[in-house]
């Protein structure tokens, strides 16, 4: 029998405008910064990216102290052998933690890669929380809510990505294209499968850039 894959549907828009009754909104979440639909969204998925790292860090501190008590048990061994198993437990243990930081440090690089063109980098703050500055000025950050609707619309759909973890999913998009660049349209469907190779994507778009890269029969 094959085994059922249960599979998640997400249904992302990128259309951008302003939110009804902007002021009853901020007066009701103090978030002056949500003035339009794509900024709700942005916000939503950041919040969701620091509890997405703080499950990360759980994870990971898990097997740090799995290597305490491991360290413990050799504090006393100084033979070859013992000293060899101890390397050998150690790289494990850092291949381990470096396989849990795997699709957000991928997700990082990702967004830095395409984001260059811009002279923008990405930055996590003290709460996980995402910045960006200017490559050639590093001190001042700059809030993704201040990003152009095209940036906002990028990360959006590659946040939404990465927090699906790898699971299988069928993402669903509508002219995703809109607001984006030609070269980000290129790169656009190799990046999201790198993000998340169990991701089936359903696009509706006119763009032929979108597609450019071996996508036509597919």
């Amino acid at each position: 029998t094959t085994e059922a894959i249960n599979e998640n549907f997400v249904y992302l828009s990128t259309f951008d405008m302003e939110i009804k009754e902007r002021e009853v909104v901020q007066k009701n979440y103090s978030k002056p910064y949500i003035k339009t639909e794509l900024d709700s969204l942005l916000d939503e998925l950041i919040n969701n990216f620091k509890l997405y790292q703080l499950k990360l860090k759980d994870k990971a501190e898990l097997i740090q102290i799995e290597f305490d008590l491991i360290l413990e048990k050799y504090a006393l061994k100084s033979d070859e052998k013992s000293l060899k198993d101890l390397k050998k437990q150690l790289v494990q243990k850092n291949n381990r933690i470096n396989e849990i930081y795997k699709e957000k440090d991928l997700f990082i690089n990702k967004l830095n890669e395409l984001f260059l063109s811009s002279k923008k980098s990405i930055k996590l703050d003290e709460n996980n929380s995402i910045l960006f500055y200017f490559n050639d000025n590093d001190k001042d950050t700059l809030s993704p809510f201040k990003l152009s609707s095209g940036e906002k619309q990028m990360l959006i759909i590659m946040l939404t990505v990465v927090l699906m973890e790898n699971n299988h999913t069928i993402l669903l998009m509508d002219e995703p294209e809109i607001s984006l660049h030609v070269e980000w349209q290129q790169k656009f469907i190799d990046t999201l499968l790198e993000l998340n190779d169990n991701l089936q994507l359903i696009i509706a778009t006119h763009s032929p850039a979108m597609v450019s890269k071996g996508y036509r029969n597919n």
